[in-house]
């Protein structure tokens, strides 16, 4: 958990984090679901989804610029999974809930 947090804007697939933690990745996809109820990668988005709503509400930032904080690679893949997750474009929820610095 602490390491994902840590490595948002980083590759974090299962193989990856297998590797890192030194297990196999099929018990580290059970453990997982396990310990969390919820698959890995479920897991991951949320928090993801998580920081680029925080650096929405509170700093000014570029969205791009979040988007590859919270790792994605691309600004249409990050507006995608965001509008999916939170009903509204990034743009649309910073708007709504933007405090600034």
């Amino acid at each position: 958990e602490q390491y994902i947090y840590a490595h948002l804007q980083d590759d974090l697939s299962l193989q990856v984090l297998a590797d890192v933690g030194n297990f196999n990745a099929s018990y580290l996809s059970r453990i997982f679901k396990q310990k969390y109820h919820c698959n890995l990668s479920d897991y991951i988005v949320r928090a993801r989804m998580s920081l680029a709503k925080e650096l929405l509400i509170n700093t000014n930032e570029k969205i791009y610029l979040i988007a590859e904080k919270a790792g994605y690679g691309t600004i249409s893949s990050f507006n995608r999974v965001f509008r999916k997750m939170e009903g509204m474009s990034p743009a649309e929820y910073r708007a709504a809930n933007h405090i600034g610095e």
